[in-house]
């Protein structure tokens, strides 16, 4: 399979005229080989299931989190951005507005659910190879 990352070692020589840059750095070819291999093989749902998980530190608030709610009551704009376990439901959380944070529900083929106030928020942060890839594209 020829995977678009892979361009990314084409084109470094051309991103740069200096002779002593005009070959990518070694380790680029074998960055993306390994991350096509990693994305390829992966759905969404795998990526959520086994990601590096980080505390939040959050619980669910009072009153809980109803399986319709597209916001909850925490004032927390560090937190756009962020991936997000409870219980067994991914969401995103896309803005802040008005002291709480807009959510997407049921992401990686999840399904939205009821969740108890003092639910555990867990952070999902992509695998290593991902966020290695991710550095990568943005500084070629």
């Amino acid at each position: 399979m020829t995977w678009p990352l892979a361009t990314a070692a084409e084109t470094w020589a051309q991103a740069d005229g200096q002779a002593a840059l005009n070959a990518p750095p070694s380790w680029l070819g074998d960055l993306c080989e390994a991350a096509a291999d990693i994305i390829a093989g992966r759905t969404k749902r795998d990526f959520y299931a086994a990601p590096d998980r980080r505390s939040t530190g959050l619980t669910v608030p009072a009153g809980g989190l109803a399986e319709a709610a597209a916001t909850i009551a925490i004032d927390d704009a560090d937190r756009v951005g962020e991936v997000w376990r409870i219980g067994s439901e991914v969401l995103y959380v896309r803005a802040h507005d008005g002291g709480a944070l807009q959510l997407d529900r049921g992401e990686a083929d999840t399904a939205a659910a009821d969740h108890a106030e003092g639910a555990v928020i867990v952070r999902l942060v992509a695998p290593a190879e991902i966020r290695m890839v991710a550095i990568a594209l943005a500084i070629r």
